[in-house]
């Protein structure tokens, strides 16, 4: 009976394991492509911000599995989980992947800037006006200048963009999944896992 109850509690634990190595982690890229630098870099996203976000030593907010308990603690640490809107140099979750920029599903950025780019006809080139937050419409300026205007996102990651600086991709191309939501999603998706280690933790105490 006793090693019956060991089988399965073994068995109950693996599928634990499994449940768990199974999660939204990406594998891991070793040869990323060559990513396109940022237009016209502001204060945000100057080589200084870059070097205040890259650390010395492995940045675990930026791993390929399991970095969402790491980001957390950071945003919890800067206060940033107390408001609702996403401003430049939050880390953001991928909601998308565009391999050729480095940018992969479910792995985390840093926003370095958003700004929406025009074009002047007066003056006959390309203006770009930034804003703060994820959400900011475009601004009152811009309503002089005339023309369309897109709106278009800076992302940086140590792992992949520490030599080219951040990428440029367009809020349609990159779904941006908050901080909020990421930690909902997980929680969800965590719940399987936990009832079969309350589970596994009751046949343990059942073979004491």
């Amino acid at each position: 009976m006793i090693s019956l109850r060991k089988a399965l509690l073994n068995l109950i634990l693996a599928q634990v394991a499994c449940a768990l190595l199974q999660g939204k982690g990406e594998p891991f890229r070793k040869q990323p492509f060559r990513a396109r630098r940022a237009l016209n870099p502001i204060a945000s996203s100057s080589s200084s911000s870059r070097e205040s976000l890259e650390p010395r030593k492995t940045d675990l907010r930026f791993g390929q599995i399991a970095s969402t308990p790491f980001v957390l603690f950071d945003a919890i640490s800067k206060g940033s989980l107390k408001r609702e809107e996403v401003k430049t140099n939050d880390i953001i979750i991928a909601g998308n992947e565009i391999p050729q920029f480095n940018l992969y599903r479910y792995q985390s950025y840093v926003l370095t800037r958003v700004y929406y780019q025009g074009m002047d006809a007066k003056e006959n080139k390309v203006v770009r006006l930034d804003v703060d937050e994820l959400d900011a419409e475009v601004p009152e300026i811009a309503a002089e200048i005339g023309g369309k205007w897109q709106k278009y996102l800076a992302l940086y990651s140590p792992n992949y963009h520490k030599a080219s600086g951040p990428v440029v991709v367009t809020e349609e191309e990159m779904r941006i999944v908050s901080l909020k939501e990421e930690i909902l999603s997980s929680t969800v998706l965590a719940m399987p896992g936990l009832f079969w280690l309350w589970l596994a933790y009751k046949f343990w105490l059942y073979g004491q």
